[in-house]
């Protein structure tokens, strides 16, 4: 290399060793990250394609994947800015303590600021978030991340599934009898048998299907999907004439009913919401229970670096519970950061050396 080249490139070297700490480059950046921060609080993260253009239209959608506006914090131009942020930061902290004599309060402040980053950085780059099912009584040791197997070093065993409903469900059965003008109205809980007053019946509802298909070689009923899209139940009515089952459909809203069996049946089907779902789980290592505890949600398990939250039940047959699993390696790093900036605060707050003198100075 030529000797004219080798000292334009050190020059270069030198100008930009002293752009990183100045307070031009930390205005630059935040002249850019803010409005980019706020594009991505706007624009809805990590959807489907069809999602965004049926909401913003294929232009702009297209324009939103160039940019990676779709994926914002994760895109490798933010994330590198991120970076030049955080030695920008430490730049300057360097060159300040340097040239001036700081306090240990605004080195701490400053150091938090970049451990904040850093943080953020591992949130967003190592973050594992995944999800098991388990079946009561059935436990798993570890999990599938990017099609390989994780383990977790213990094993978590699902002892028992509670799903505590509201007191009155919104579902209705319409009960049409021939004796009675008008028809009666009858909030159920599957499996209880209800006694219809003026009568000798009784009723109770032993399935529910939210999409309703019946097998025509098995002849069995079954769901086609978890959504309700069209929603059954099996009426089961007994007397001291006739016992009988019959499957009643809230999407035909006259009353099930036939010469045969007067008896008119309509089903009023409404979003069941559960008051709460809770799992309750062990932790075992070595074949013996460590800890006990009931995940529901806003209440995860923690243990050994890993989160369970509560994120899903079987709607259908109550068998199994959706645990969601989430390791973050940078959740303690932020942590770290939050307590170094109030002790930080603090120190300059209350323990400034001017504070100090001046208190000396009053007494």
């Amino acid at each position: 290399m030529p000797l004219r080249a080798l000292k334009k490139s050190v020059t270069l070297l030198r100008k930009f060793g002293a752009f990183i700490p100045s307070v031009r480059l930390t205005a630059i950046l935040l002249f850019i990250l803010i409005p980019v921060a706020i594009l991505g609080s706007l624009i809805p993260q990590g959807r489907e394609y069809a999602e965004y253009a049926e909401k913003f239209g294929f232009k702009w959608t297209a324009l939103f994947y160039q940019l990676q506006l779709n994926a914002v914090f994760l895109s490798p131009w933010f994330l590198f800015l991120i970076v030049l942020l955080s030695a920008n930061i430490l730049g300057c902290l360097i060159v300040s303590v340097l040239k001036k004599k700081r306090t240990f309060g605004f080195v701490l402040v400053h150091l938090s600021l970049v451990l904040l980053i850093a943080g953020g950085l591992m949130s967003a780059t190592l973050r594992i978030k995944e999800g098991i099912k388990l079946n009561e009584g059935e436990s798993a040791s570890s999990f599938t991340h990017d099609g390989k197997t994780v383990p977790l070093g213990f094993e978590i065993r699902l002892k028992d599934f509670e799903l505590q409903r509201y007191n009155e469900s919104p579902e209705k059965l319409v009960i049409a009898m021939p004796e009675t003008k008008k028809p009666l109205e009858f909030r159920f809980r599957k499996d209880i048998w209800t006694a219809i007053p003026g009568s000798d019946y009784q009723f109770r509802v032993e399935r529910f299907v939210p999409d309703f298909r019946f097998d025509m070689e098995s002849r069995e009923v079954y769901s086609a999907s978890g959504e309700p899209r069209n929603p059954a139940i099996l009426v089961h009515l007994q007397s001291k004439a006739e016992d009988y089952t019959e499957w009643v459909f809230s999407n035909f809203s006259d009353f099930h009913m036939t010469q045969e069996r007067p008896i008119g049946l309509q089903y009023l089907w409404a979003q069941d919401i559960p008051k709460a779902f809770i799992s309750h789980v062990e932790i075992l290592e070595k074949g013996k229970v460590i800890r006990e505890q009931a995940i529901r949600v806003n209440h995860p398990l923690r243990y050994k670096g890993y989160s369970f939250y509560q994120s899903s039940y079987d709607s259908i047959e109550e068998k199994w519970s959706g645990l969601e699993v989430v390791q973050d390696p940078g959740t303690a790093v932020v942590f770290l950061s939050i307590v170094m900036i109030m002790l930080g605060m603090t120190q300059n707050i209350y323990f400034h050396p001017s504070r100090i003198k001046n208190r000396k100075l009053e007494e």
